[in-house]
């Protein structure tokens, strides 16, 4: 059953996001019938894949891609996301925590990554830990080690 449908994807109308329930358990959807659109979504589960195999915390994800048509269903994460007009100063425990698990995920790997879009909008916090979400614009690649940082 479909909750509420949040929004056409901002950077593009050409994708959905909304909320659908299955059972008691209430999961994120983003889908397309759009080729450009389908392949962000095949990149993000190929970026959810790789925290998952690098991480303690693990993103439940489940995938359908068939002919022009693709969706990924994410099982919602209870925590939050942090304001980042809060600033530096009042956000420095939670950028602490993003520090080290990007690092700590440098160091599960010899395989040099880019998160691509690393903010706080697309981080979960649950206690002392956090979740990194939204991973279409993922990448192995030559960039610098700590480039997601850099911009973070």
């Amino acid at each position: 059953m479909i909750l509420n449908l949040i929004s056409n994807c901002p950077h593009n109308l050409s994708r959905y996001n909304f909320l659908k329930k299955k059972k008691d358990e209430i999961f994120f959807c983003k889908s397309s019938t759009k080729t450009n659109e389908i392949e962000l979504l095949k990149n993000e589960i190929n970026g959810i894949k790789f925290f998952n195999n690098h991480s303690e915390e693990k993103i439940i994800i489940m995938e359908n891609f068939q002919n022009n048509y693709g969706k990924i269903e994410i099982k919602k994460i209870d925590g939050k996301i942090i304001n980042p007009n809060r600033g530096f100063e009042n956000n420095i425990f939670y950028i602490e925590i993003v520090f080290k698990k990007y690092l700590d995920l440098l160091k599960k790997n010899n395989i040099n990554f880019s998160h691509g879009d690393l903010s706080f909008s697309n981080i979960i916090f649950t206690q002392e830990k956090c979740y990194l979400i939204d991973w279409e614009h993922f990448s192995l690649n030559n960039l610098p080690k700590t480039i997601d940082l850099l911009y973070f």
